[in-house]
């Protein structure tokens, strides 16, 4: 969906390079049984791994920055991001799978 790829493989050595908070959107700003969440995941993984700024949702075509952007900038904005690493609470549930 949404026309981003990263393969199986790929993925895994980017999971394993990136802590948990930078990966994983808290499920506080991100459904993750929306039929969106796998690609959302893949393109943010993508443009981290490319050193952009952001992605376009693969739904809405929104722009949205990624982890490392809001680290950047160094505080919570308190715009309810997608990405924020500063929000506190629980990351992937323990059934979410890329892809799946």
């Amino acid at each position: 969906m949404g026309g981003v790829e990263l393969d199986t493989d790929a993925a895994i050595v980017v999971l394993q390079r990136i802590r948990e908070h930078l990966a994983w959107p808290s499920t506080r700003r991100l459904d993750y049984g929306d039929a969106y969440a796998s690609a959302r995941v893949v393109a943010h993984l993508v443009a981290m791994l490319d050193h952009e700024p952001g992605y376009l949702d693969p739904k809405d075509q929104l722009f949205v920055f990624t982890a490392v952007t809001h680290l950047d900038r160094g505080y919570c904005c308190h715009n309810l991001c997608r990405h924020c690493p500063y929000v506190n609470g629980p990351r992937r549930p323990s059934w979410f799978a890329i892809g799946g």
